[in-house]
């Protein structure tokens, strides 16, 4: 259970860091607007206030993976990192989805 623990906390920071780098293109998609003189008005303050949410929540979840006891704590960040069956809801893994139905061909 440790090791499941250390990968979906090693995959989730994996992520984290991934949105560090839209926090950071939003940044300066979010100047790049101000400069622009065909932008609309209100470019600007929408582009920064969504870049400053998502800086703010990547810096909760980052302390929350941190502080992460068990791979369920981890369920509700959306990892994907917890085999099936190892402190997760069975029909959440990967490549389950809705239940087999027979098929019609012909």
């Amino acid at each position: 259970m440790r090791r499941d623990l250390e990968q979906a906390k090693r995959l989730e920071l994996g992520l984290i860091k991934v949105r560090w780098l839209l926090v950071a293109y939003g940044l300066v998609q979010t100047f790049v607007e101000r400069v622009d003189p065909n932008a609309p008005s209100y470019a600007f303050e929408l582009g920064l206030v969504l870049t400053v949410g998502m800086l703010l929540s990547n810096l909760f979840f980052t302390q929350f993976v941190q502080q992460a006891r068990r791979p369920s704590d981890l369920h509700w960040v959306g990892s994907r990192g917890v085999p099936p069956g190892h402190g997760r809801d069975p029909g959440m893994g990967v490549g389950r989805g809705a239940p087999n139905r027979p098929t019609r061909h012909g």
